[in-house]
């Protein structure tokens, strides 16, 4: 049998790692680390850990490098207990990781451990929702929650258009010039936007609204009508947008404004930059 070499941890447990990294270190030196992944790293503090595009779009021997580097980094500090990893977290090469800058399957691996992790099965979409109103209506659930647009990422040059299919909400023009649209791309990323239903703001105002209201009002702004979802309006200048795949989270117990929040930083976190279509 071929003997599995072990290259890194995979990206939620490496995330995990330097998180936990960048932790102590604060709390060892009293020096407060920058926000972002860079900085961190030019600060001092630990490696810049290759997950979601960094995962998908580096081969083997990078994320090896870049894992060693790491430990290195952790023995440097006396912090080498913080990097253990379980055998289910471990990425080996042989079948595990496929280099060269390709993601597994359609999505690359920070989207899949977005999917995985909240059991995202069923989505829907604007062409869907042309074809037929009432189906694409009812699968939609009459909860509170979060949703997701994601599209398998591709370079958009000349995939923008101005104008979009965008409503004209109370007059309001949605479009905005492709220079202003490029600005927000996020380059390897399939995720686009975050949305919310319903839950409880930071101010204590709490909020009905369910998935299936605004996802439907999301389709139909797409759809050029006069509806209220002006958040996530640049989603509408891309060419493929009838094809984009709106994905749904129903929350339990979580509130759907915090969990939002929560994605939002998480994104930001690794991206630099919040989703495309996610303007604040």
């Amino acid at each position: 049998m071929m003997e599995l070499d072990y290259i890194c941890p995979f990206p939620n447990r490496w995330n995990e790692i330097y998180e936990n990294l960048c932790r102590a270190y604060e709390n060892i030196t009293g020096i407060i680390l920058p926000k972002t992944v860079v900085e961190i790293s030019n600060a001092g503090g630990p490696p810049t850990p290759l997950i979601l595009a960094g995962w998908a779009f580096t081969n083997d021997e990078d994320k090896k490098d870049r894992w060693q580097e790491t430990l290195h980094w952790a023995e440097k500090h006396k912090l080498l207990h913080l990097t253990n990893v379980e055998e289910s977290d471990r990425c080996y090469s042989s079948g595990h990781t496929r280099g060269g800058g390709i993601c597994f399957g359609e999505y690359c691996a920070y989207t899949n451990d977005i999917i995985d992790q909240y059991k995202l099965s069923d989505y829907v979409t604007l062409n869907q929702y042309i074809s037929d109103p009432a189906r694409v209506t009812a699968r939609l659930p009459d909860t509170n929650g979060v949703y997701f647009v994601i599209f398998p990422y591709e370079w958009p040059e000349g995939m923008f258009v101005n104008p979009g299919t965008g409503g004209h909400f109370k007059g309001k023009n949605p479009n905005v010039p492709i220079e202003e649209l490029w600005r927000n791309w996020v380059e390897e990323a399939d995720i686009l936007y975050i949305g919310k239903a319903g839950g409880t703001s930071v101010n204590g105002i709490p909020s009905d609204a369910t998935l299936k209201e605004r996802i439907v009002a999301l389709l139909r702004f797409g759809n050029g009508k006069n509806v209220g979802h002006w958040g996530g309006r640049y989603l509408w200048q891309h060419e493929s947008s009838p094809d984009f795949r709106v994905y749904w989270y129903a929350c339990a117990d979580e509130n759907p404004v915090e969990l939002e929040q929560k994605l939002l930083n998480e994104f930001k976190r690794v991206c630099l930059k919040r989703p495309f279509a996610n303007l604040k």
